[in-house]
This record gives structure tokens, C-alpha cells and sequence, in this order.
């Protein structure tokens, strides 16, 4: 069962009773989405104000959209240790950015680092592009590309109405809620992480982030090149063997696991927070 979100926190966080209206309504039809898989069908792209930020979402997946953002800014995902809750930040490279909450969350506590967004879903691009625009990040690049080691076509499947699990293989998880009618197949173009950061011209990472939908393997054991200029890496893991394999690799390239979210593994997914290794 989907987890229940703060709706008090998220009418706090609205800044004005209209604002307040959309998150009820988008409340509202995620528990109907929940309760009877309903999958919506509108394209308007809804605004409104939550704390400082300007965000937009995509009318048909804002139920799935709204449980990311609280999951980001309620919850702390991807900021559950100290090194990575508040450090201050210059280069970052969030990879697998969906529609950019991960992104505005560390622009706003950091205005003057310069953020790389990679996403591969031209659905969550679009609303990545709006909400680091509306937001007037400068120093933030969105890519609308997916992540490789070797710069290959990715064959990969996403589902316009939930925007967070589009991935390689999205039948590798037990999904028997999502009917195949919603899925849709996609090839896209990808680059190497080594690539971007060349290209770029970032002399250090300070943070990378890396939420790919199983490809989180081939991901951390294409960074071998960057592990001496690359502070923290946060890395959310989608099974125990790839766990397993992201932990054996990492550890190998210098970095020290210093936090796991769910080490039960009571949900199939969790991060993992990896330090640069001291000399």
C-alpha cells in the first residue's frame, strides 16, 4: 500500500487557498488512482506555490508527482545523513532527475552551485524544465538523455502518469496493478557520466546522485575515472543483488557506505550514502 502523505504539512507548505484547493484535489485523486487504479488521461500542466518554489506538474500524473515532492521535501529522501542533509555544495550531478524536487531542494540551499539534471523521460523532462525555469535556476542544465557507461541507445519503458518509475525493465519489480496498456516503449539517447563532466567542465563532484530504475550498476562502475574528484555519492538501490553489487563497487573505488536506508529491505527500493574515502 503507498505510503500516506502529510496533507497538513502540504497545505502549510501552499501558498495561497487556491494553491491549497489543487493539493486537495490532488490528494484526492491519488487515493481514487490508489483504491481503483485509476490511470488519468488529462495533459494540462497544473501550477502552484509550495513554499518558495513555483512547481509544476503534469495534470494526469500529479498524484504520482505529489508523493515524489513530499518523499523529497517531507520525507528526505536523498538527505538522510548529516554529509549530505546541509554540506555546501559547488558541482552536482543529479542523475535520474525526474521533474527536478532533488534539484530545487539543494539550488535553494546552494543558489550558486551549478547542478547537471539528467533525465531520460520526455514526460518528466518537460516538467523538469518548467520547474528549474519558473524557479529562475541559471546555474542548473537540464539534459533530457538517459545514463550509460557507454553512450549506447537505451531501450526503456515509461508511463505518463507516474513519472518516478520509468526504467529499462519495468516488469522486473512485482507490479501487478500496472496494466501494459500504460506502458510505453521509448528509445532514447544516453551519455556517460565521465562525458557529461568533461564536457562541462566540472573540476570535482561534490555530490552525484544517481536514481536510474536498475541501472544503478552499470552506472557506479562507469564512474571509476571521477572516484578521486567525487565528495558524496547517494545512490538508490531497486534490489539486494544490485545493493550488493553498487556497495562491492563503490567500497573498491575508495567510498565508505556510511549510511543505508531500509538494510531490511522492507520496501524494494532505498538509498545509499557513500563517502569519499580519507587518505
Amino acid at each position: 500500500m503507498p505510503r500516506q502523505l502529510d496533507e497538513t504539512w502540504l497545505l502549510k507548505r501552499a501558498a495561497n487557498d487556491n494553491d491549497r484547493q489543487t493539493v486537495r484535489t490532488i490528494l484526492a485523486r491519488r487515493d481514487r488512482a490508489v483504491t481503483e487504479h485509476i490511470f488519468y488521461t488529462e495533459e494540462g500542466i497544473l501550477s502552484l506555490r509550495l513554499g518558495p518554489d513555483l512547481i509544476s506538474m503534469r495534470e494526469c500524473a500529479a498524484p504520482a508527482s505529489m508523493e515524489v515532492y513530499h518523499e523529497i521535501f517531507r520525507e528526505d529522501n536523498h538527505f538522510l545523513h548529516d554529509d549530505f542533509a546541509s554540506p555546501e555544495l559547488e558541482y552536482v550531478l543529479d542523475i535520474g532527475a525526474n521533474e527536478g524536487y532533488f534539484t530545487l531542494r539543494v539550488a535553494r540551499a546552494n543558489p550558486g552551485a551549478r547542478i547537471l539534471c539528467v533525465e531520460p523521460n520526455p514526460y518528466a523532462f518537460e516538467i523538469l524544465s518548467l520547474n528549474v525555469g519558473h524557479n529562475g535556476l541559471v546555474n542548473v542544465t537540464p539534459i533530457n538523455a538517459g545514463a550509460s557507461a557507454d553512450g549506447r541507445d537505451l531501450e526503456m519503458e515509461f508511463v505518463r502518469q507516474i513519472h518516478s518509475i520509468g526504467g529499462a525493465r519495468l516488469r522486473d519489480v512485482e507490479r501487478p496493478w500496472l496494466p501494459e496498456n500504460v506502458i510505453e516503449k521509448r528509445t532514447v539517447a544516453s551519455i556517460p557520466i565521465t562525458r557529461l563532466v568533461e564536457e562541462h567542465a566540472f573540476p570535482r563532484i561534490d555530490l552525484l546522485k544517481i536514481d536510474v530504475e536498475g541501472m544503478e550498476d552499470e552506472i557506479v562502475g562507469s564512474i571509476a575515472p571521477l572516484a578521486p574528484v567525487t565528495a558524496r555519492i547517494v545512490v538508490e538501490r531497486h534490489s539486494r543483488a544490485l545493493r550488493d553489487k553498487v556497495n562491492g563497487t563503490l567500497t573498491g573505488l575508495g567510498f565508505d557506505l556510511v549510511y543505508e536506508e531500509d538494510p531490511a529491505f522492507e520496501q524494494y527500493y532505498g538509498d545509499m550514502y557513500f563517502v569519499r574515502r580519507r587518505s
